[in-house]
């Protein structure tokens, strides 16, 4: 059975044609087999790829850390809109990070000064970091990654302009152990259903 037929037993051909293309073009040959028998089991491609475009940035993808959705990219860029019109320099602490993608994005804008991020998840503080650095040429803001827990009312002593909140709203019992969510047959680049 060739890959494409693999991955048409389980997507629609349209979408599982592109994403043997996607595969193709972002990882190397000797990968292309294990990858099509991981997007079969319905691993998000994105683990897969190991990255997912947001906005004009790249944002690593690992399991244990939530992909970034096309939805919180839409609100994300209006959230930028409104930003970038607002007097003086602005100040953004913002909750529940995972990856980063939110945060980073904003500090993409010339009027934003600092962005603290806080997350619980030990594992996407780690790749929000990594996703600075790859991201770094892009950042004009001061970016700080912090530990908190917002129940314990770990937080920091800081003051700031914006608050931002984009917790994860995946009920708990479409979680695996492994702290994705556990089937993405509809899942394709750009989404993570």
């Amino acid at each position: 059975m060739s890959w494409l037929q693999v991955l048409k037993s389980r997507f629609p051909a349209s979408q599982a044609a592109q994403e043997l293309r996607w595969i193709q073009q972002e990882l190397p040959k000797s990968q292309w087999q294990t990858a099509v028998e991981q997007r079969a089991r319905l691993v998000p491609l994105q683990y897969i790829l190991g990255s997912q475009p947001f906005g004009d940035l790249t944002i690593k993808c690992k399991p244990g850390v939530l992909i970034p959705r096309n939805d919180t990219e839409e609100w994300c860029e209006a959230l930028k809109q409104v930003i970038a019109k607002s007097n003086g320099p602005v100040d953004v602490l913002e909750y529940c990070t995972g990856s980063g993608c939110i945060g980073l994005s904003i500090a993409t804008l010339a009027n934003v000064r600092k962005v603290i991020a806080l997350d619980i998840n030990k594992q996407a503080l780690a790749l929000s970091k990594e996703n600075l650095q790859l991201n770094s040429a892009k950042i004009k803001a001061k970016v700080e990654f912090q530990y908190g827990d917002l129940l314990k009312h770990q937080l920091p002593q800081t003051s700031a302009t914006l608050l931002l909140s984009n917790p994860p709203y995946i009920p708990r019992e479409h979680f695996s152990p492994a702290g994705g969510v556990e089937e993405s047959p509809g899942n394709v680049r750009g989404f993570c259903l």
